[in-house]
């Protein structure tokens, strides 16, 4: 939490005047923004200056990790015990040394929940501590883009890593970024070994992709940035979530080498929040009046504080967020509906495959059909791409065997044996 409350945005006003006003983007709002433009505008208006309870007891356990990791580097231990980690907990509920404007309001039965996650971050947890570089370091990085009107603008990014240490892998040129989880749900984990055997162009897309959280892939991107920028000689950031509760990890790498494609994608969001900015608020809480604005929706809408004032129909939004328990319970019955009618209907489908074949689908891409495929274990109802199909693959050879015909075929023509 920060004391400091950012501008509302109100009367349009110039791109040297929003600069002016915003002089530093931090993390969080532009990550709102990626999420949704109306959504960062609702976060400004409404959520500055108050906080849920869950947020304030994430921010109690964040202060109380970083405390432990400081006490651990003081005293040259990788772990604490358990007594030592309770008594750092009591400490930073007591928050008497937090700015009033920065403490926060955790009601009792949350209590236990972080002491049962201080205890098991003491039991479960070991770092190699003199590899460790900062904790809650704020990192400052310009980055520059090119406005509507030619000019080179210049913008300082602002985050807030909990903690940076070096990679025991690679201390001479690898960073891993600790970011703490007080949750209980992890996110999916992929076996990139696995994936990367079906097809190798997809292992490094999916090692940055997957297993991390709702926002890990944008917190990835952005710390790889101030932390590529920061410090010249690293080569390798690898975000780690590190979830408490579960003592589980979920790690994703990125290079040097991405650092293009990584400042070219901040330069573009950090452009289109600057064109919002300079808009000012939206002209009515309506699809036309929010242009400058625009709202996306999303998962992020369970979140969103302005949620009741969105222009999207309401049926829309109940997709992605549901707010009531009268919506709940409407969304389970209308899933008990549909399961009731995909098993109809998949019964029907196989009667008619069993006697006719597969059906092909016309409103599906690819020629994809429905009916028995065959499987090592059996038959197997599904929607499959038959063979023939545009999309079905016609190539047995492996890539290899393919390069070497080609090499072959241009040697050929090479020495006259191929005509034209």
């Amino acid at each position: 939490m920060t004391a400091t409350l950012v501008p509302v945005p109100g009367e349009p006003m110039s791109l040297d005047k929003v600069i002016e006003t915003y002089p530093v983007l931090r993390q969080s709002l532009l990550a709102e923004y990626d999420d949704c433009a109306l959504y960062s505008y609702f976060g400004l208006r409404y959520e500055q200056g108050w906080g849920t309870h869950p947020s304030g007891r994430g921010t109690l356990f964040h202060r109380f990790a970083a405390e432990c990791l400081r006490e651990m580097q003081l005293i040259s231990e990788e772990q604490l015990p358990e007594s030592i980690t309770l008594a750092v907990l009591e400490d930073v509920l007591k928050q008497a040394d937090i700015p009033p404007a920065e403490r926060v309001r955790v009601p009792l039965r949350e209590i236990p929940v972080l002491r049962m996650a201080s205890v098991k971050f003491a039991k479960d947890n070991a770092f190699t501590i003199a590899n460790l570089i900062d904790v809650e370091k704020i990192l400052l990085v310009p980055i520059e883009y090119v406005d509507d009107q030619g000019q080179i603008r210049e913008r300082m990014l602002r985050g807030t890593p909990d903690a940076i240490v070096l990679d025991r892998d690679r201390p001479e040129d690898g960073i891993i970024v600790l970011d703490w989880k007080d949750t209980w749900a992890l996110p999916p984990e992929r076996n990139h070994e696995k994936d990367a055997q079906k097809n190798p162009r997809w292992a490094k897309k999916d090692a940055a992709v997957q297993n991390l959280s709702y926002h890990g892939y944008f917190q990835q991107r952005f710390y790889a940035y101030l932390l590529l920028k920061t410090y010249p000689k690293i080569n390798y950031i690898t975000l780690r979530e590190f979830y408490a509760r579960r003592s589980k990890a979920r790690p994703a790498t990125v290079t040097r080498d991405d650092l293009p494609v990584i400042e070219e994608e901040i330069q573009n969001l950090v452009r289109e929040f600057d064109r919002s900015l300079c808009a000012g608020k939206p002209k009515k809480l309506t699809i036309t009046g929010t242009a400058d604005w625009r709202p996306t929706p999303g998962k992020h809408c369970f979140w969103c504080t302005g949620y009741h004032h969105c222009p999207l129909d309401r049926e829309v939004l109940k997709r992605y967020a549901i707010k009531t328990p009268e919506d709940a319970r409407e969304n389970v019955e209308a899933l008990e509906v549909l399961e009731a009618r995909r098993k109809i209907r998949r019964e029907a489908g196989r009667t008619w495959a069993e006697e006719n074949g597969p059906v092909e689908s016309r409103s599906s891409k690819g020629g994809r059909a429905f009916g028995l495929k065959t499987t090592k274990s059996g038959p197997e109802l599904t929607f499959f791409t038959p063979e023939g199909s545009d999309m079905a693959p016609r190539r047995k050879a492996s890539d290899k065997d393919l390069e070497d015909a080609m090499k072959q075929a241009i040697a050929e023509k090479k020495d006259g044996k191929v005509s034209e």
